[in-house]
């Protein structure tokens, strides 16, 4: 009987697969070695295509860990270390080569790759070398030749950055007789190192990294300690007034205002509302946040509150044309045509119509975090208090998590912020429930709420209203 002969490449598979076995290794040895060895995607491509991937997963966190990402990849050439004055006034230091560099760290004049630069004035006050020094990125390499070193530098920079940024920033706002903030990049280090520990797991997960070094020696920053930032009474009243008086939209901007209060939702919370969150029987609002895997959970409201909300989305909300056997008035006024998926807070819409002056289309204009940053430096530039104060929209999530907790106590104050309940048996067991939850809210706005009301056996006695945003 005579046998068929392998052909070459079949013959060269079996006699590596016999000599594999016979020193002890497998396909998977081999593999990790290439690993080890440098083999696999540069810093730079893997960065892009899984930031890619994460700003259509989660966009909030592909915004956060962009700067850090991509200045490990690319690094920075128009940032040194010096904090002189003179430094920041001319944007940076001239290139060794003598070729001009503009701010976006681009060489003009004759071809250069220098990224070394000198100083470039006598009164320079940075410590030795500190205007030649530059951080050029990592992008080029993989991640089997990427240190530790190298990640702590980058750390590092990205607080220098930062720290360059904000003393611009200050410097400006002392010029306009503004309090400096005086952050100190603590924020810029720890999101770099957040980035980096989720730029490892992918790697490991794709096969690229076997160990995540930034999750096992990369520190991030001790924050500093938080204080109360909760409002007065008064001041919640002042920037509610500074809110409805000094824009174009009163409504809008006041039912803002009044929307975080109550709810005390992050921003997140609030850009994450829609119309489907709402539910008008009990007057409670669902909040769900962006923050983390965007946990969510349901808060009452007052009934002041819930009609505002209804009528905003009916008058801000979708419309369609109305048909033309339609009655006159929704010919020119359109038909609502909200959905439980559309957003819950809106800008003044614009409206298109006929040459009769028949409605024919909108376009809806969703609060956007522009819309709250805008609102927010709006009240601080009339309200010198507000501005020394750094006022954030969080503030107001203070206000009322204190409220709550003078009130009603620690309990109902964390249910009613979506904070985690400690996870012992009597914690879970004494939890505050959202009919414990609307009483306190009644009890602060002295209003009635439909969920105590038809609560059997169970009367409030409304104390006077000490929240003025109504």
């Amino acid at each position: 009987m005579t046998t068929q002969p392998l052909d070459p490449q079949t013959a060269a598979l079996q006699a590596a697969q016999a000599l594999l076995t016979a020193v002890g290794l497998s396909i998977d040895d081999l593999q990790q070695h290439s690993l080890q060895a440098g083999h696999g995607p540069i810093l730079a491509d893997y960065i892009d295509q899984q930031l890619s991937a994460l700003r259509q997963s989660s966009p909030g966190s592909g915004d956060t860990y962009t700067a850090g990402l991509r200045l490990l990849a690319d690094g920075d050439h128009k940032v040194c270390e010096c904090d002189c004055p003179a430094c920041d006034d001319l944007g940076g230091c001239p290139c060794a080569c003598g070729c001009d560099v503009d701010a976006d760290g681009a060489h003009h004049g004759r071809p250069c790759d220098q990224v070394a630069v000198q100083p470039h004035h006598e009164s320079c006050t940075g410590r030795g070398g500190a205007c030649a020094s530059r951080w050029t990125g990592r992008g080029t390499l993989g991640f089997s030749a990427l240190s530790l070193a190298d990640l702590q530098q980058c750390q590092y920079w990205a607080r220098v950055r930062a720290f360059a940024v904000n003393r611009d920033r200050d410097r400006r706002r002392v010029h306009r007789g503004r309090t400096p903030g005086g952050h100190d990049g603590r924020g810029a280090s720890e999101n770099y190192v957040g980035a980096i520990r989720w730029l490892y797991d992918r790697a490991i997960a794709d096969g690229f990294a076997t160990r995540n070094p930034a999750r096992e020696r990369l520190r991030k920053p001790k924050r500093k300690e938080r204080e109360p930032r909760a409002l007065s009474a008064p001041q919640a009243e002042e920037i509610y007034q500074t809110a409805i008086t000094t824009g174009q939209d009163p409504d809008g901007d006041g039912l803002i205002v009044v929307y975080i209060a109550e709810t005390a939702a992050r921003r997140g919370g609030v850009l994450n509302s829609r119309y489907g969150f709402v539910n008008a029987t009990e007057c409670t609002v669902r909040v769900k946040e962006q923050k983390g895997d965007g946990p969510e959970h349901v808060v009452p409201v007052t009934p002041t509150l819930m009609a505002a909300l209804h009528r905003h989305v009916m008058d801000r909300g979708p419309r369609r044309a109305a048909p033309a056997e339609a009655p006159e008035a929704q010919r020119r006024a359109g038909i609502p045509c909200v959905t439980a998926i559309d957003p819950l807070l809106y800008r003044a819409p614009v409206d298109e119509f006929d040459d009769d002056g028949y409605f024919v289309a909108r376009t809806t204009r969703p609060v956007t975090c522009r819309s709250l940053d805008n609102l927010r430096e709006r009240v601080k530039r009339y309200l010198p208090w507000a501005d020394d104060f750094f006022l954030r929209w969080h503030d107001f999530r203070h206000t009322t998590g204190t409220m709550l907790d003078r009130v009603a106590g620690h309990a109902v104050a964390a249910r009613h912020l979506g904070h985690r309940q400690p996870s012992d048996t009597t914690s879970i067991y004494t939890g505050a429930t959202l009919i414990e939850n609307a009483a306190a809210v009644a009890a602060i706005f002295g209003v009635d709420h439909p969920l105590v009301s038809r609560e059997p056996g169970r009367q409030i006695e409304p104390t006077r209203r000490t929240d003025p945003t109504h």
